[in-house]
């Protein structure tokens, strides 16, 4: 798995640098629903993706965000993948957006990858082997209380109808924490989670694509990641999830539990 690795690492960091290549004003960007958009360069960041995966892999299967329909089956060797994670802040040109691959085996992710390539930061994790931030190791945040840290959560914007539910979980960590961020990329939020930098996440639905690699790298960081309700993710489909560093991690689920 290493060096499977070290194969596909220059592909995503390739893929990255693309969305630096953005020219303001000449992205087409198409309204797939509420809040909801793919540009040009989603498209061939998940073409260019799709094809060096494939070669590196061979008989792997492929789920993309941009596929038109999603059948999550983990029959094979399958690369779960975001080519854009962040599209509303690429649009706006934040600068805060990332390309999240991971690879499962037997329905289990086991190589996890996210790059942000406006800070050059490439994280990775294999299963069984640790998480990385540009080769050196990375642990979740040591924090004994949420008081002590900030939390970081998502406001799952396809889903209005969930907002109350949101913003009231978050009034209840808000009371609790030093202060909360929303940066607009779930991957990059659950990179933050295994590095330290934030002691948990909490968003009310994520995409597989937009957890598959983070929750790999959160775990192989000695975090914790579930779902809202504490159960175990499933890579099915749509979740509720929360994430923290391992001392936090109850305190948090316990004011966002579902």
């Amino acid at each position: 798995m290493e060096q499977l690795w070290k194969q596909v690492e220059p592909l995503v960091r390739t893929c990255g640098q693309m969305l630096l290549g953005r020219i303001s004003g000449e992205e087409q960007v198409h309204q797939k629903g509420a809040a909801d958009f793919v540009t040009d360069t989603d498209l061939a960041v998940s073409r260019a993706l799709s094809e060096g995966l494939l070669a590196a892999l061979p008989g792997s299967g492929i789920i993309t965000e941009e596929q038109p329909e999603h059948t999550f089956d983990y029959s094979r060797d399958t690369w779960v993948i975001d080519p854009l994670d962040g599209t509303s802040n690429y649009i706006f040109n934040l600068r805060i957006s990332a390309v999240s691959v991971a690879l499962f085996r037997e329905g289990k992710p086991v190589l996890g990858i996210i790059y942000d390539p406006y800070a050059d930061e490439m994280f990775h994790a294999v299963r069984g082997k640790g998480a990385f931030l540009n080769g050196s190791p990375i642990h979740a945040s040591a924090k004994t209380r949420l008081s002590e840290g900030l939390v970081a959560f998502g406001t799952s914007p396809y889903y209005r109808e969930l907002s109350g539910v949101t913003f009231q979980k978050l009034q209840r960590v808000f009371a609790r924490c030093i202060d909360v961020r929303r940066c607009g990329s779930a991957a990059l939020d659950l990179a933050a989670v295994a590095c330290g930098r934030t002691a948990g996440f909490f968003e009310q639905i994520l995409s597989t694509w937009d957890y598959a690699a983070g929750a790999l790298l959160i775990a192989e960081a000695g975090g914790r990641v579930s779902r809202l309700d504490g159960s175990a993710l499933r890579f099915d489909g749509k979740e509720p999830l929360v994430a923290a560093g391992p001392s936090v991690y109850e305190e948090l689920l316990e004011l966002v539990a579902d």
